[in-house]
């Protein structure tokens, strides 16, 4: 089976060494028919490349993905060649190319394959997309966690971390065709388990012990609490009280809880501490410690008993202090025997406990961090380079000193600088700031940037167009750099383009990991002003299914033409829709951003940027339902769904950025809110949402499919407190629906599931 034999070349390709791998290419192809063949091209180290296909007869392609249909009769072989030109992980240039034979003229072998990715803002949720051959006509999907789907190429919610084996079967109808590929995945949700527990306890003489357990996710209860004491005891309880006999050393006590989830299925957790177990009253050296501000730092607490009065540290790196609860910073990455001794100077106790401290390279903690941005400056070896200082969530920037690393040899002090390397080449960049957050409390911070700089010019140009052969008269191409690494837009550049549509970026930012997206919009000079939307390059509209745009050396030859997309004209009447958008992280308001209004049916009808203050509105309306849709390179969103009535003619939303995705802000549901996520999800018959009310009230709960059409709609009574809602979707055909709920006062809350067939 052809598509099967690429498994040893990629095992070939991935026993090279790494400083190859970096530049290393390979493709894998589909056959539809005996003439009609996909390609698709991959990087062993995932990169941003520029992908030429020479097709062997002749034709010649760009892009990652082509497809190629051969006219030659009779059958023959094409030598079909990839090349790709990147640059490898210290910036330098970078080629490959790598060739197959294929047979054209001869119907292709039925073979089954697929492509899995998880999405790269859930990680519980995947994408399989079918790659067989053979032309199936039928697809049977094993999720490997007990779920199945008939799609050609589904997308599934795991609800658990771990390994699955995800298998495909493709058949036809006529019986010549049937296959099976089989492929594992590691789901890998943050956060661990999602029934995680651990435990506190406390004492006073380190002979009889008050434990209590507890579900990290608070909207969790576990049915069971066991412990196991260490000493042959054990006993159950969230809370439980346990005396030990005198030991004079550390024992381990494990809590195990098990939570039901409300389809049935069991899951179990351990965690386990080691306490220490004295002899009362005489005095016990105790510390704990957490990882610093600033790398390698660790503070120290003393938990000592006996009331000591001298404290004595080694912490294994040749190293001492003597006072009570020292911060030190270790010289580097590794695992650590830090011993405390104390004393009391009254009685002669003395006492000393030793544990292994594992010291990583940890960033700050999330609560005290600051950020790093830079743009070009007069030439190519000038940067300008500005920080922002955070700590709670609230920019103390204003309190804070700016210490700079430039990695060149020089340093620089204050929150906007600009410098001028001497060379090309590539830097590493070093933000330390000191914020002073009142008189007890200090925040320092790290973060780090790199610059590259080439003495080569590079470019990205296109043209713009109204259709395939109408160039765009009057307009802006804007020009965005994003670092999906840190889920950061690290600039934007703004050009005119031509009444011909031509468009040119000169000294573009190169070999910085950067992905680099182009977007145009009419300005209201053109004769078609108010007919399109904003475009990316080809012709998306979301910036997910735009194509990137690869910078080159000037005079660049890749032409990166832009589509627009017409707009739908919205009825006109007496509704309204405004809001205003805020950075969560900041709490900044965010200026420029393009807010979309869709129909029912996803259809763009039109748009506005958010101005100075963050605000945004659509007036005029028809009464109706529309979606809301903010759209910013980088952010991910569903939409939300708001519908105009008379009696609720203008409605007023807050949108959070955080985290690279766009919500609806908590504070506009002042009446009810929803507690966790949907379940089961996916599901093929029944799911539950709970909702808790503030009061007893009305709820309209509608269910939308991803066209925007209403397909349930059923009217609740809640009581106030928590409530269990439950939906019928046996009827609906599998795919992916939105759920809203409407109570009286408030703003509609919108939930997604998946509907599968059993």
């Amino acid at each position: 089976m052809l598509q099967k034999t690429f498994v040893s070349f990629i095992a070939l390709i991935f026993s090279l060494s790494l400083s190859s791998q970096d530049c290393e290419n390979y493709f894998l192809y589909q056959q539809h028919d005996s003439v009609t063949f996909t390609f698709q091209g991959f990087m062993v180290v995932p990169s941003q490349a520029m992908f030429t296909w020479d097709l062997g007869d002749g034709a010649t392609a760009n892009g990652k993905v082509v497809t190629h249909t051969y006219t030659s009769p009779g059958v023959n072989t094409f030598e079909v060649c990839l090349y790709t030109e990147t640059y490898d992980s210290l910036g330098n240039p970078c080629n490959d190319t790598s060739c197959q034979n294929i047979q054209v003229g001869v119907p292709p072998e039925c073979a089954a394959y697929f492509f899995a990715n998880p999405s790269p803002g859930s990680p519980d949720t995947w994408y399989f997309t079918d790659f067989s051959s053979g032309s199936p006509s039928l697809w049977s999907w094993d999720f490997g966690d007990g779920s199945t789907s008939n799609l050609q190429s589904p997308m599934h919610v795991y609800a658990l971390g771990g390994s699955y084996n995800v298998c495909l079967t493709i058949s036809d109808t006529t019986g010549n065709c049937d296959d099976t590929y089989c492929l594992e995945i590691l789901v890998d949700i943050p956060g661990g388990d999602i029934c995680e527990s651990d435990f506190t306890y406390t004492t006073n003489d380190l002979l009889t012990f008050d434990f209590e357990g507890f579900m990290l996710d608070t909207t969790q209860q576990a049915i069971e609490y066991s412990w196991d004491f260490g000493d042959g005891s054990t006993g159950t309880g969230q809370t439980i009280t346990h005396t030990f006999e005198p030991a004079g050393t550390t024992i381990p006590v494990c809590l195990t809880t098990t939570y039901v989830f409300l389809g049935g299925d069991t899951c179990i957790f351990e965690s386990c501490r080691d306490v220490y177990v004295g002899n009362a009253p005489t005095c016990q050296a105790l510390y704990t410690w957490e990882f610093g501000s600033q790398p390698y730092s660790v503070n120290f607490t003393d938990l000592s008993t006996g009331d000591p009065t001298l404290w004595d540290w080694d912490f294994g790196d040749s190293t001492y202090s003597t006072e009570q609860h020292p911060t030190h910073i270790f010289p580097k990455d590794g695992i650590f025997s830090v011993c405390l001794t104390i004393t009391n100077e009254n009685n002669g106790c003395t006492s000393t406990i030793c544990t292994d401290v594992n010291v990583t390279n940890v960033p700050p903690p999330v609560d005290c961090y600051n950020v790093i941005t830079h743009t070009p400056g007069a030439d190519i070896f000038t940067f300008n380079f500005h920080g922002e200082a955070f700590s709670d969530e609230l920019n103390v920037s204003a309190n804070s000193t700016f210490t700079w690393n430039l990695g060149d040899g020089n340093t620089a002090n204050g929150q906007d600088i600009t410098h001028t390397y001497g060379s090309t080449g590539t830097f590493a960049v070093t933000l330390a700031t000191v914020s002073i957050i009142n008189a007890a409390d200090t925040c320092v911070a790290y973060s780090y940037d790199s610059i590259f700089i080439s003495d080569i010019s590079y470019c990205i140009g296109g043209n713009v167009f109204i259709d395939t052969a109408t160039h765009a008269d009057a307009g802006q191409v804007y020009l965005t750099a994003f670092d999906a690494i840190n889920s950061n837009i690290v600039s934007v550049a703004t050009v005119s383009f031509d009444n011909n549509g031509n468009y040119l970026f000169e000294n573009v930012n190169h070999g910085n990991g950067l992905s680099f997206y182009v977007q145009a919009d009419l300005s209201q000079q053109s004769s078609y002003f108010g007919q399109y939307v904003p475009t990316y390059h080809y012709d998306a509209i979301y910036w997910e299914g735009a194509q990137t745009a690869t910078e080159e050396e000037c005079p660049g030859t890749i032409v990166h033409d832009i589509i627009m997309q017409e707009s739908t004209a919205a009825a006109t009447g007496n509704g309204s829709i405004s809001g205003v958008v805020y950075n969560n992280d900041t709490k900044v308001v965010m200026q420029g951003v393009e807010i979309l209004l869709l129909s029912e049916s996803m259809e763009p009808l039109m748009y506005v940027h958010t101005d100075e203050n963050g605000l945004f509105g659509f007036n005029s309306l028809a009464y109706g339902s529309y979606y809301v849709y903010p759209e910013m390179v980088g952010i991910e969103t569903t939409g939300f769904l708001v519908t105009l009535s008379e009696d609720d003619a203008s409605i007023e939303i807050s949108i959070l950025i955080d985290n690279g995705i766009a919500s609806l802000s908590v504070e506009e549901y002042s009446e009810v809110s929803l507690l966790g996520a949907m379940y089961p999800n996916p599901a093929n018959s029944q799911i539950r949402l709970n909702v808790s009310a503030e009061k007893a009230l009305n709820v309209g709960i509608s269910v939308y499919n991803q066209l925007g059409q209403q397909m349930i709609i059923q009217q609740e009574t809640l009581i106030k407190g928590l409530n269990t809602v439950e939906l019928n979707i046996s009827n609906l055909p599998e795919s992916v629906y939105y759920v809203r709920i409407q109570a009286e006062g408030s703003k509609p809350l919108m939930r997604t599931f998946i509907k599968v067939n059993p």
